[in-house]
């Protein structure tokens, strides 16, 4: 969820930056995102071997409606900022 709610906070200073505004601040904000994936495969790691070891209470639909979720909530944002 961090990721996906993460990654989207930076759409207004992309859409700058495609545009040859804030040319450094995009520079500053890709390296933010670097650092962001690791988190992102890190939390991957986790959530599978939960998963792995502990099956009874893993329910991967849960994941799904949360991601669901995240996206309609993203994309309503977006589409208000943008």
């Amino acid at each position: 969820m961090e990721g996906l709610y993460f990654y989207n906070g930076f759409a207004f200073f992309d859409t700058l930056a495609d545009q040859q505004k804030m040319k450094a601040t995009d520079r500053m904000i890709n390296y933010i995102r670097r650092d962001e994936l690791t988190h992102v495969t890190l939390f991957t790691h986790i959530i599978r071997e939960i998963q792995h070891e502990t099956p009874e209470i893993f329910d991967t639909q849960i994941i799904y409606d949360m991601f669901k979720n995240a996206v309609d909530q993203e994309i309503k944002r977006s589409q208000f900022i943008l």
